[in-house]
């Protein structure tokens, strides 16, 4: 018996479908054997991306499709993780799927994984199906959105933003905002671009636990950049290092004058950014480019702050 169930564990793993469908046949075999680790044969097909295999295993009914392994992984999970879209399908196809159950420690969903893996396709499946919880956090009160921030996936972010279902100012229990991520945490100026050119209000003077907002941290994070760049010109051996540095001050810079500017006129920049993204249209640009040029010398002043913002959100 128990080396039936070896077989059937070691085909699935391998993709062997014809071995598969024999020993499934078998009715004495338990289809849903874990090895060491708590995985089934159907853990195993999924996360190996074995297409033909899981069709064969979710069609028999023996089969536990919610079984998690020693670590509370489903076979849903795992297949988001490992980016299989279309053993996502197939699951996703199955009313027996719990499509929310989360890992045991650490409270993390099937679409949270893939959201932290960048999947694109997978979490436009996921989105579409109205099963799926696409706010529910993790154990520290992260959710998806926010995780896409703090790992900068950018096109994950993009969608999650046309969604209404979001909240992209939900905070961790540190008080962690999704644009404390994007700009200090791992910084990214589109990402911040596209925070604050939302249609969805982002809260700008959320504060974490130390009592600072995102541009207190970004002001400091600087700072301290400019400091260890300043420490390595004076080394002649640090040239690699010293350029490494220059970009991430650049970047650094670059959101520090962005938030600035939100925080002295955010409807004004708001306008720009979503110009400048293609949210509002390329007529608007022409129109609002041509009415400012046309201001006669008086307005001049105006018409070069204009363009003085646009082009810092461009570089």
């Amino acid at each position: 018996m128990e080396e039936l169930e070896n077989q059937l564990f070691q085909a699935c793993l391998h993709g062997n479908i014809e071995i598969v469908k024999l020993l499934l046949n078998e009715k004495r075999s338990d289809a849903n054997k874990e090895n060491k680790y708590g995985d089934t044969p159907l853990f195993c097909a999924c996360q190996n991306g074995h297409i033909e295999v899981v069709k064969l295993l979710l069609n028999d009914q023996r089969v536990d499709v919610n079984k998690g392994n020693r670590y509370g992984s489903t076979p849903l999970w795992i297949a988001c993780y490992g980016g299989h879209n279309e053993v996502v399908k197939l699951l996703l196809n199955d009313k027996r799927v719990d499509v929310n159950k989360p890992r045991n420690y650490c409270w993390e969903t099937p679409f949270f994984i893939a959201c932290c893996q960048g999947h694109v396709e997978i979490v436009k499946l996921l989105l579409n199906d109205e099963r799926v919880d696409i706010k529910k956090a993790n154990k520290n009160d992260e959710t998806p959105f926010l995780v896409a921030c703090q790992l900068n996936q950018m096109k994950v972010i993009k969608l999650l933003l046309d969604d209404k279902r979001v909240n992209i100012n939900q905070e961790t229990i540190y008080g962690e905002t999704p644009l404390y991520f994007a700009s200090c945490f791992n910084p990214s100026i589109k990402n911040v671009r596209y925070l604050l050119a939302s249609k969805k209000e982002v809260n700008f003077h959320a504060k974490i636990k130390n009592g600072q907002t995102a541009i207190d941290l970004a002001r400091e994070k600087e700072k301290e950049l400019r400091v260890c760049l300043e420490g390595l010109l004076s080394r002649d051996d640090q040239r690699p290092v010293e350029l490494i540095f220059r970009k991430k001050m650049l970047i650094q810079k670059n959101i520090v004058e962005l938030l600035e500017s939100f925080e002295k006129n955010p409807n004004e920049t708001r306008s720009i950014l979503r110009v400048r993204l293609g949210i509002a249209g390329n007529y608007f640009f022409f129109f609002f480019f041509s009415f400012s040029f046309s201001f006669s010398f008086s307005f001049f002043f105006s018409f070069f702050s204009f363009n003085f913002i646009y082009f810092i959100f461009n570089n």
